[in-house]
């Protein structure tokens, strides 16, 4: 692995730079997303209308109105409370400090470093941190060839917008690659061998594309 330069003058020692990277993946950023309160409401909404629903059930005949009546506002309840729960994972994913992406002078601007973390991750069969630190790389990648300004931190969406139409021909892959990453790190979607190797080769796709200036079409 190639030591990353770190300050001004000399080289990091490589086993430096991934305690580095390992102390930049322990930030809050990057912890795993909780129970919202907006979340825990929405449970114990369901919660308490499912037990109406049941109690309902058994009544008879005579309980069909009151069965009708609940089962519409249960309907109505989910609709609400998903549409406001959409709406928080919106601003947590595309905007705002909580969903930020490391990168900057604090950070390895070795991509090998962020490789070699996702190697290991995945062999001990941590996928979804392997693909976060492969993220990382295609991050750190695109800033040493300048296709990204380095700045303290942003967010995925930001980096998507900013690279968006450099390639149109990239474009989806660039899409899909960030919603993976969202999906993944801050939805909490599970991630297997199959999905970090995919997602590996899609973001190396990426690293070799000539992203650094947008293209002229004719």
């Amino acid at each position: 692995m190639r030591s990353w330069q770190g300050e001004p003058g000399g080289l990091v020692d490589p086993d430096e730079a991934r305690r580095t990277a390992q102390e930049i993946l322990s930030r809050p950023e990057y912890r795993e997303p909780q129970p919202s309160l907006l979340d825990r409401v929405f449970e114990a909404v369901v919660d308490f209308l499912g037990r109406g629903f049941a109690a309902l059930t058994g009544g008879g005949a005579g309980s069909v109105i009151g069965l009708v009546i609940t089962g519409l506002v249960l309907a109505l309840a989910i609709w609400l409370l998903s549409r406001a729960l959409g709406a928080s994972w919106s601003r947590r994913s595309g905007s705002g400090t909580a969903a930020g992406v490391v990168q900057g002078t604090s950070a390895p601007d070795d991509p090998a470093v962020w490789d070699e973390e996702a190697d290991r991750l995945a062999a001990a069969g941590d996928h979804r941190g392997a693909l976060r630190c492969r993220y990382q790389a295609l991050v750190a990648a695109l800033v040493g060839t300048g296709a990204l300004q380095d700045a303290t931190a942003r967010t995925p969406a930001e980096i998507r917008r900013e690279l968006d139409g450099r390639r149109p021909e990239l474009d989806p892959l660039l899409t899909s690659v960030t919603e993976r990453f969202e999906a993944a790190w801050y939805g909490g979607r599970p991630v297997d061998a199959d999905g970090e190797r995919s997602f590996a080769a899609d973001a190396a796709t990426l690293r070799a594309g000539d992203l650094r200036h947008r293209s002229v079409q004719a």
